[in-house]
């Protein structure tokens, strides 16, 4: 066991069972051949299928690679949102209402930003402002109480930053009057701070929603809102078309000044759900459904290096999507991913960032099957002495 490679092969049970006990550490004694054998035994080959999805089957021959918006022109963009010196404009009195949540931009200036992937997505106001909402549930009015005795927030504002896929591009040109202007140095470094709380340069790592919307290309409802009147207290109200219940009020999660992590507060449906307008509130928009997994993993040596072969059946969930994603322990490492026909798929993922971003080579209709293979390794397991640290008992295997 110490000198020799050995290959494993193992179900999904295994480490689920690990999972639900809670139990991180698996002690090996050495030299004990029984527990070895029993724990190679163990180690099988996982195969899960999925139960059907009611869909139609749609046989696409793949051409080849149309789609050519990539994971990192997306993030150098949006990582690189700047002030257009060109589109400034006064502010007096306007109002942006989204869902519950009303923006109310008393007196100021509202600068407009640099384009991502050619449209513009971002603005930032710097005045005089206020926003309140209430959230349309007992439930949720309460969990507001819990945290700042209201079922009403309101709060002043100095600073705004929206990043959205909507109608407030639209909405902002309609109401105001955009020219050349001057663009004052605190304009530019609130926009690189709202910024902090969505990217990081560690790992090439966005926020999934913006960087999901952006590489997809179509207007889809996103709201993202980053609001404060003290800087390092910012407030942020998002409509997610990805979540199950899209809208989000938020806060800095509390910790150190280096934090910048949001903590949920209040998360619900749109307000038409709860009219029972059905017909008015869009399915959240799951991209894939999985339907088979083929997983051979292999732990080498002493310390039981991981990696592993997966092959990945999906189907796409909606019309002309252009990536796909699935999430894996952040700190492996995909060295190939390969399309059913054995031609390679242009493919993003880094050390310290859990999400794999693959493009599509076209784009995919509804229903559309593909497989996909994948290859990566990593440090999955840390040995100390006879005991076996489990980094991430979820996320050894592609997840979506």
């Amino acid at each position: 066991m110490h000198r020799t490679t050995e290959r494993y092969r193992f179900f999904l049970s295994y480490v689920n069972s690990l999972t639900k006990c809670f139990i991180p550490f698996v002690y090996l004694k050495p030299m004990n051949h029984r527990l070895i054998k029993a724990l190679a035994l163990g180690l099988m080959i996982f195969r899960w299928t999925a139960l059907p999805l009611p869909a139609q089957t749609v046989t696409v021959e793949a051409p080849a690679d149309t789609v050519a918006v990539t994971y990192l022109q997306v993030y150098d963009q949006l990582m690189h949102l700047r002030i257009d010196p060109a589109q400034v404009a006064p502010v007096q009195n306007l109002t942006l209402r989204r869902d519950v949540g009303i923006f109310e931009l008393r007196e100021g200036t509202l600068y407009l930003c640099s384009p991502v992937q050619g449209d513009t997505c971002g603005a930032i106001f710097r005045g005089k402002g206020r926003f309140r909402f209430t959230p349309p549930t007992r439930i949720e009015r309460e969990h507001l109480f819990r945290f700042y005795e209201v079922e009403t927030f309101e709060q002043d504002f100095t600073t705004l930053f929206l990043i959205f896929a909507d109608s407030t591009l639209q909405e902002l040109r309609r109401k105001l009057t955009f020219a050349p202007g001057e663009v004052p140095r605190k304009a530019r470094e609130a926009v690189a701070y709202a910024l902090e709380y969505l990217g990081d340069k560690k790992g090439h790592r966005f926020n999934y929603s913006i960087a999901k919307t952006f590489l997809e290309g179509e207007p889809n409802g996103l709201f993202y809102a980053h609001f404060s009147k003290r800087k390092i207290e910012p407030f942020f109200f998002m409509i997610n078309p990805f979540a199950y219940e899209p809208v989000r009020f938020m806060r800095r999660r509390k910790g150190g000044s280096f934090l910048h992590d949001h903590e949920i507060i209040n998360q619900f449906h749109l307000q038409a759900a709860y009219r029972g307008d059905s017909s008015a509130v869009p399915p959240p928009r799951l991209g894939l459904f999985i339907h088979h997994y083929d997983i051979d993993c292999t732990l080498k040596g002493a310390s039981l290096d991981f990696s592993a072969r997966t092959r990945i059946t999906v189907e796409s969930l909606w019309e002309g999507q252009k990536s796909l994603e699935f999430w894996l322990y952040k700190d492996l490492v995909v060295d190939s991913v390969f399309w059913e026909d054995g031609r390679p798929a242009r493919f993003f993922k880094e050390k310290h960032n859990p999400t794999l971003w693959i493009q599509a080579d076209h784009p995919l209709k509804r229903g559309e099957k593909r497989v996909l293979t994948l290859y990566y390794h990593g440090d999955l397991l840390e040995r100390r002495r006879d005991w076996f640290l489990i980094k991430s008992s979820k996320g050894w295997y592609p997840q979506h």
